[in-house]
């Protein structure tokens, strides 16, 4: 008698069964891309760190000029305001990615000189599953994922901030794992009253290779002062953002935004970045909120997805420990 499977259907016994994989995310294929033709034990920039630069899109400011608890993850130079502050990011794209970050941090000012950084993150692709035709076989879930862990500090002399940050990454594809170590500097100067310059580096590896991964971000904004809303002071922000990465994936990218803040309790902001990947370009802008409401400080922004694709959203949380 010929063999037959479950649903009563012939089994071709001529080959042994190979299990076939049931995708339907267009994520499936960024990380595979990510992973083919790696060598985990000799690079130091994990390929799948590469998720995080579309968390990257939901920042809407350049990445050197972030503020905030979790700051340190774009520019170790970000200084914080208060002498110890803890934040949590969450960041999830749509369904047809299925690409989700969590990154959280804790910032200590050990003197008005000396800050110190620490922060920790994750990022993923989920629902992906393998199915077959074979009873015999294992089905399960297939875990993409990288995530890192990192301590920097940042010494400030005068309007002059300089920071370094030294991550450890662990990414995994399916059964393929790599490791890595990077370590990035930034510089941030604050010209008072008006002008800020920053510039860092993002995933810098430590042996040199594997820099096709590392973004070079620098960055500048002009202050001015705008009428008093409601008896608050108010200001408005002009700000110019570049980013560069090396290879045909890369190039260089350019970034105009605006703000307008309120007595530093209420903020917006928006952003417009030309982004560029395998000489094609396009524009995609992201828009933020903050309001500060006595130790916490409540974020919340969207980027606009290209390709109708659907929208990236972030939402954030600080809480001042001590001032």
């Amino acid at each position: 008698m010929e063999p037959t499977s479950p649903d009563k259907r012939p089994l071709d016994t001529r080959q042994p069964h190979r299990p076939t994989l049931r995708v339907h995310r267009s994520s499936f294929l960024l990380a595979l891309g990510l992973f083919v033709g790696q060598q985990p034990a000799r690079s130091q920039v994990p390929a799948a760190a590469d998720l995080w630069r579309i968390t990257t899109a939901t920042i809407a400011a350049p990445p050197a000029l972030d503020q905030g608890a979790t700051a340190s993850f774009w520019n170790p130079a970000a200084a914080i305001e208060t002498r110890w502050v803890a934040g949590i990011q969450l960041v999830q794209t749509p369904d047809v990615l299925g690409i989700s970050a969590m990154l959280g941090a804790v910032s200590y000012a050990v003197s008005p000189s000396l800050q110190v950084n620490f922060l920790a993150g994750r990022t993923d692709i989920g629902g992906l599953s393998r199915t077959t035709t074979s009873p015999s076989s294992e089905l399960g879930t297939i875990p993409i994922y990288e995530q890192l862990a990192g301590l920097g500090a940042n010494l400030r002399w005068g309007p002059v901030h300089l920071g370094l940050l030294l991550r450890g990454h662990d990414a995994r594809f399916d059964s393929d794992r790599e490791r890595g170590i990077t370590a990035d500097a930034g510089i941030r100067v604050a010209l008072r009253p008006r002008l800020a310059l920053a510039a860092a580096t993002h995933f810098f590896p430590m042996d040199l290779t594997g820099r096709e991964y590392t973004d070079y971000y620098a960055a500048l904004q002009y202050s001015v002062k705008a009428p008093n809303v409601w008896g608050a002071t108010s200001e408005f922000a002009v700000r110019y953002g570049a980013s560069y990465r090396e290879g045909s994936a890369g190039g260089l990218e350019h970034g105009l935004g605006l703000g307008w803040s309120m007595n530093r309790r209420f903020a917006v902001d928006a952003y417009l970045v030309r982004e560029v990947a395998y000489g094609g370009a396009a524009l995609r802008p992201s828009f933020g909120v903050k309001l500060k409401v006595g130790r916490y400080t409540i974020a919340a922004a969207r980027a606009s997805g290209l390709n109708d694709v659907g929208a990236t959203y972030r939402v954030g949380l600080d809480l001042e420990l001590a001032r």
